[in-house]
């Protein structure tokens, strides 16, 4: 199905405001493109925006920020999501999108989760030809899928 990208990231980001809120997460989605189109199962799409939005939630302290933009690549279409929080350790980011890795950070009890959030964005994301990726940059740590855009 062709769908604006950026609409369907607001709706999902909608969901989560008053979550990120209450924690006193700063929640910036400014640099999202409205009129980029991909094609792609919307259903899918929108769970592969919750577990990004989720893990950001989980792993941003109160005071920290999230920022989510879009930025053009080639033929593609990149969707950021950037925190603050608990920072992944550089030799954990190959592995960050395998079934059940938890990075030594966060294994803590303060952050739960079985670690598949991300390995299910990976499988959902490849099935719509696209890529994932993470990095550290300064204080953030940015995760990332992009999608081919829809010329149409």
């Amino acid at each position: 199905m062709d769908i604006r990208i950026g609409d369907m990231i607001e709706r999902v980001l909608d969901v989560f405001r008053a979550q990120f809120e209450t924690k006193g997460i700063y929640l910036d989605s400014k640099g999202i493109d409205g009129t980029v189109r991909v094609y792609a199962d919307p259903e899918k799409l929108i769970q592969v925006v919750r577990n990004l939005m989720q893990n950001a939630y989980e792993y941003t302290i109160s005071g920290g920020t999230v920022k989510i933009y879009t930025q053009s690549m080639n033929q593609d279409i990149q969707v950021v999501f950037a925190n603050t929080g608990v920072e992944v350790a550089e030799q954990d980011l190959p592995f960050i999108f395998e079934r059940f890795y938890r990075g030594e950070k966060s294994r803590s009890r303060e952050h739960g989760g079985a670690g598949i959030g991300l390995a299910i964005v990976k499988e959902l994301v490849e099935a719509h030809n696209g890529k994932v990726g993470a990095q550290i940059h300064n204080d953030e740590t940015r995760v990332w899928f992009s999608l081919p855009i829809n010329p149409s």
